[in-house]
């Protein structure tokens, strides 16, 4: 968070290569879209640009039981039950997989 930038900025200084201005320009253009033709409220969504280090942001873990197709879930308060879990820390979402993996 403490990298993000407006979009428009980005787009404006020239030090931004010409293929990333472009993609960011498609980012202003489909949010103008979704807020002047499909009336949605676009508030300050995709206003903002973070680049990131590395190209992944979030690892998602999944699985299924040995025996059948039916997804082992997760129960978390307000959601639910989910069939997912996403991670911010590689590490531990590896081993997360690793544990599943070893209970089959």
């Amino acid at each position: 968070m403490s990298r993000r930038q407006p979009i428009s900025e980005i787009i404006a200084d020239p030090r931004t290569p010409k293929d990333a201005r472009d993609k960011l320009k498609v980012v202003l253009a489909a949010r103008k879209y979704a807020k002047d033709s499909l009336h949605l409220r676009a508030k300050n969504s995709f206003t903002t640009y973070s680049r990131l280090d590395h190209d992944t942001l979030v690892l998602v873990v999944s699985a299924a039981y040995r025996d059948t197709l039916k997804p082992y879930t997760w129960w978390f308060p307000i959601v639910g039950r989910v069939p997912y879990k996403g991670y911010f820390d590689f590490d531990a979402a590896r081993r997360e997989a690793r544990d599943l993996a070893d209970d089959g």
